[in-house]
């Protein structure tokens, strides 16, 4: 898998900053790739390669179904996304910590998504728990029901 972490400055928003290491990975800044970018930026809630499509085309961005999957693809590879098994997506919002793991808990119900800041010493416990090595965890998904939907 590639690595996200480089030398880069840091940019005013996630967006900028995942355009920077696409850039960095030979990738041109497109209308689509931008469009597409700030979609997983704004949403709270994991979304499917056919919800994303239809908001960029509520948005009037000319994409097809087929860029949208290519994209999102290269995404997962640069591991700036998360996929679950639900084969819904997320961006991750820990692209530029030291994390060596990320936790993400998405709710079954309504499909948000949290993800916590865990320090070393927290991951160190979860895989302590886990009977895992650090280097065997990329990603650990846990469903849950939120307050909202509890109700």
């Amino acid at each position: 898998m590639a690595n996200t972490q480089t030398s880069m400055t840091h940019p005013s928003s996630s967006v900028e900053y995942i355009l920077e290491i696409l850039k960095n990975h030979g990738f041109r800044k497109t209308t689509q790739r931008v469009s597409l970018i700030e979609v997983l930026d704004r949403t709270k809630v994991s979304l499917s390669v056919k919800d994303v499509f239809a908001k960029l085309k509520k948005q009037k961005i000319k994409i097809d179904e087929a860029s949208v999957y290519r994209i999102i693809e290269k995404l997962k590879e640069l591991n700036i996304v998360h996929i679950y098994a639900s084969g819904k997506i997320k961006l991750c919002h820990h692209l530029a910590c030291e994390q060596k793991f990320h936790l993400s808990y998405e709710c079954e119900q309504c499909g948000k998504v949290l993800e916590p800041h865990l320090d070393s010493k927290q991951e160190n416990e979860i895989a302590k728990t886990l009977k895992l090595e650090l280097t065997s965890i990329r990603q650990l998904h846990v469903g849950y029901v939120c307050s909202a939907c509890a109700v």
